[in-house]
């Protein structure tokens, strides 16, 4: 009977969770008003302010949840910061208990909005102002307002999902969004592959299995990687002592396993986004000023990019660890 009801108790969950995660997907198909979807995909191509965001939502062109989830972990990822500067909320993280943490999730989720507000402003007046012939401020707000909408719906099916103890929302709907690019991606090679001999078809083919399986194994050896800090008892400091062979053998192995890679991917999608913030200003003073040659600029622009996530990520990773 037990276990009938356990079985029927996850086949609940699961159910739910599914259901959720569908709904997350089918924001991504409801485009905001007044947008053609058409002559913004074309705009978005020439454009990589949001190239990242777009492969954590799995969408190319402009719906309502198009924002998706990026805000949230943006946010969640700022409050984690400022906990370590603040001291009022490092004292609602480590000792008001249950009511401090529901406290930093409120806070979490105020931040998530203002943050939602500005990237959706962002898109509605760095993407779709120059594409768009009946622009006017009324469709901005339309766009800031749908925008914000689906980014906070995703915030709250993240939270429900996560409720359900069955793994992390915003991981699940990362995941999701990610698969769901995968027909895109596999459609976009079979592209090249069209008039391609047998052999130059077994090479790309070959190719793209070895990479794959090369940055999997390279994830899962960061992933799983750890640092062992050694234990030093107060035994091991006693000269008396250490003539006890056996005994001090076992204690010299005692050690304490640190993870390499305790943030995960979130460092990475947090100076994604403020990278982005850094990189499209420069982008539009540099294309507008007639001193810096056109067939240089994309390799310096390429440069300064990839320069600005590595120095990102570095200080965030050790800013987290601190």
């Amino acid at each position: 009977m037990k276990i009938s009801e356990t079985t029927t108790l996850l086949q609940t969950k699961i159910t739910k969770i599914l259901t959720l995660l569908l709904l997350v997907r089918l924001g991504l198909y409801i485009p905001v008003p007044n947008v053609d979807l058409d002559i913004f995909a074309q705009g978005q191509a020439l454009n990589p302010m949001f190239g990242f965001a777009r492969s954590l939502t799995g969408s190319s062109f402009l719906g309502i949840g198009a924002l998706g989830i990026l805000p949230y972990i943006n946010s969640s990822i700022i409050i984690q910061l400022l906990t370590s500067v603040f001291p009022t909320l490092e004292r609602l993280q480590k000792e008001e208990g249950e009511l401090g943490r529901q406290k930093i999730s409120r806070y979490t989720r105020y931040l998530t909005f203002v943050w939602a507000l500005v990237l959706s402003a962002a898109i509605a007046f760095f993407l779709v102002k120059p594409v768009v012939f009946n622009w006017s401020f009324g469709l901005a707000l339309k766009i800031i307002l749908s925008l914000t909408t689906g980014s906070l719906l995703s915030m709250w099916f993240a939270e429900l999902i996560t409720e359900e103890s069955l793994g992390n929302g915003s991981s699940m709907i990362i995941f999701i969004n990610i698969v769901g690019s995968i027909p895109n991606s596999f459609g976009d090679f079979s592209k090249k592959l069209t008039g391609s001999s047998y052999l130059e078809t077994t090479t790309l083919i070959g190719q793209g299995a070895l990479i794959y399986l090369f940055i999997v194994f390279v994830i899962v050896l960061f992933q799983d990687a750890y640092k062992k800090i050694s234990i030093v008892s107060a035994k091991q400091l006693n000269v008396n002592y250490s003539a006890q062979i056996p005994q001090s053998g076992e204690l010299k192995n005692s050690y304490i396993p640190i993870k390499l890679n305790q943030g995960g991917i979130m460092p990475l999608v947090f100076s994604s986004t403020i990278a982005t913030f850094l990189y499209y200003p420069l982008q539009i003073f540099a294309n507008s000023s007639a001193g810096i040659s056109l067939g240089f600029l994309p390799s310096l622009m390429t440069a300064y990019s990839f320069i600005l996530n590595i120095v990102l990520v570095i200080f965030l990773v050790g800013f987290m660890h601190c």
